[in-house]
């Protein structure tokens, strides 16, 4: 029989605090689409972030899914690199490089690019030249936000083959940009840029697909889906993904 006189401290020792257990703000129904791995899964799979000032889970707003974040987890131990790096590797990994069309001017690859608007896998861009127009700039926006944070980043596309140049640890870098109102699964170089991309050892890819715009009241046009970027860098033309368009017409 236990000493009435003995303290619960003494005999128990101190008492265990209890674990708070913390709410989820993530929703149950429904689903996403992981952007790494490019499957829809249910919501209550994405990658959730502890919010220390509501106490709570929240949704990621990078839309990963907890077993490609595994994954990018182990990729980022066993290669080293930066999270956003590792992203990009694993991306590539699911999704691959997009196809590329060759052609023998800038010309026709805009002429291509508006024929193929009415398919989905198509680079596509609005038969409308103000629309392309818009689409292209957000584009190019969006991809010197990215690479400013690594470098001096300069537009330099109304005079080079490429669109921009990134200056970081002593070396310059050739940035491909190209956006696409499609799901981007091909894209449009000339020749020459071909030529180049494969020659030049510093390239990269910034391609921003589903880009969604349209028409205002007022007659302008504007973004209303800044649509989502995937990133190839260091990027390399695999010769299995060219594919040579070209087109000769002799007149009578």
């Amino acid at each position: 029989m236990d000493d009435p006189q003995t303290c619960t401290y003494c005999k128990n020792g101190p008492p265990k605090s209890k674990r708070k257990r913390r709410p989820s703000t993530v929703p149950k129904d429904g689903s996403f689409t992981c952007c790494v791995c490019g499957k829809s899964k249910p919501l209550d799979q994405v990658r959730t972030k502890y919010d220390p000032k509501t106490d709570s889970y929240i949704r990621n707003p990078d839309n990963i899914c907890r077993p490609c974040n595994l994954e990018i987890v182990d990729s980022r131990k066993e290669h080293q690199g930066t999270r956003q790096e590792t992203i990009e590797r694993v991306t590539r990994k699911y999704r691959g490089t997009p196809p590329v069309v060759t052609v023998g001017t800038e010309r026709e690859a805009v002429e291509h690019a508006v024929v193929d608007e009415s398919k989905p896998g198509g680079q596509g861009f609005q038969i409308d030249q103000e629309m392309k127009d818009v689409i292209e700039k957000h584009a190019v926006d969006m991809a010197r936000g990215h690479y400013s944070q690594l470098g001096e980043t300069i537009v330099v596309g109304d005079r080079k083959i490429w669109d921009l140049e990134c200056s970081a640890d002593d070396v310059e870098k050739h940035i491909e940009v190209k956006g696409t109102s499609t799901e981007g699964a091909q894209i449009f170089l000339t020749q020459n840029q071909v030529e180049h991309y494969q020659a030049y050892p510093h390239v990269a890819l910034f391609l921003v697909s589903k880009i969604k715009v349209a028409r205002d009241k007022s007659g302008q046009v504007r973004v209303i889906d800044e649509g989502e970027p995937m990133i190839f860098d260091p990027w390399e033309l695999r010769p299995e993904n060219l594919q040579t368009i070209q087109y000769r017409y002799s007149l009578p």
